[in-house]
């Protein structure tokens, strides 16, 4: 059995919504619709220069897409860091932190217990749908946009961790993804 007391930062629930977006389905899903609607743009342009027999200007029009699209694939990253620390900052702002900042999380034969100052979530093992590594530490999705936080200072070295990864594998028989992280 494992249990671990610990605190979540701003800077580990900011990595976690970061490895969220650039990771989950939704996150991805959003990322390619981004460039579909870019291509379509293009593609709109391109149809309308060559139905107006205007294909003198075709190759104007490619390297301006070009560009904003390298713009675009170069500023993603820092707005949606951005976005996520606006946010957070606000809702800190608010009074109500997204996350509890104080946890012990307890590991039991058939349930976790996750206790914070004011309150207390179990949850069956069934219940988690995925379990991911990131740089940051370990998220046990226990939905498709919510998961247990486990930044990596609340392990004691890597040892744990890894003994810990084994440990839920063999609770869930999930595939844990970048497990040596």
């Amino acid at each position: 059995m494992f249990e671990f007391d610990y605190t979540v930062s701003e800077k580990d629930y900011i990595d976690f919504n970061r490895y969220h977006a650039q990771n989950s389905p939704a996150g991805k899903r959003a990322r390619t619709i981004a460039i579909y609607i870019m291509l379509a743009a293009l593609l709109l342009v391109l149809v309308s220069d060559i139905i107006s027999g205007n294909t003198g200007g075709i190759i104007y029009t490619l390297i301006a897409f070009l560009v904003m699209g390298i713009i675009m694939l170069l500023l993603l990253g820092p707005m949606m860091r951005w976005n996520i620390k606006l946010s957070t900052k606000l809702m800190k702002k608010s009074g109500r932190l997204p996350y509890d900042s104080q946890v012990n999380l307890r590991f039991e034969d058939e349930l976790i217990i996750e206790k914070s100052p004011m309150t207390e979530v179990k949850t069956s093992y069934a219940k988690l749908e995925r379990i991911a590594v990131s740089p940051s530490g370990v998220y046990l999705y226990n939905s498709a946009i919510s998961a247990i936080l486990i930044p990596n200072t609340a392990f004691i070295n890597a040892a744990q961790k890894y003994d810990f990864l084994q440990f839920m594998h063999q609770k869930t028989n999930l595939t844990i993804s970048d497990m040596l992280s």
